[in-house]
C-alpha cells in the first residue's frame, strides 16, 4: 500500500490508483501532487505538476487523464499521456 492508495475509498479505485501510480513510472514523471474531492465516497485527484489537476480516479475505478478514460490494464496508454501532459507543461 502506497501513500497514494491510501486516498482511495473502495477496492476498484485503490486498483486504478495503483496502475496511475505504474503509469507515472512508464512515463518517467513524477506524481505532482494529490488529493480528493466530494463526499465519501470521494474522487482521488493526481497531478503532473502541483495543482493542475489533470488526473481524476473516480470511486467505481474509472481514471480520466487530460478528459479521456482510461481502465486500469492500460498503464502503457496512461503512461504517454502523462509523458505528453509533462512536456507540454515543460514547453510553456
Amino acid at each position: 500500500m502506497s501513500y497514494y492508495t491510501r486516498l482511495a475509498s473502495t477496492d476498484e479505485q485503490e486498483k486504478s490508483i495503483a496502475a496511475v501510480e505504474r503509469a507515472f513510472k512508464k512515463g518517467n514523471t513524477n506524481i505532482g501532487g494529490s488529493t480528493t474531492i466530494g463526499k465519501s465516497p470521494q474522487t482521488v485527484i493526481m497531478d503532473v505538476y502541483h495543482n493542475d489537476s489533470k488526473i481524476y480516479i473516480g470511486s467505481d475505478g474509472v481514471i480520466k487523464i487530460g478528459g479521456t478514460e482510461y481502465e486500469a490494464s492500460q498503464v502503457k496508454e496512461m503512461g504517454e499521456a502523462i509523458a505528453a501532459i509533462r512536456d507540454k507543461g515543460r514547453e510553456a
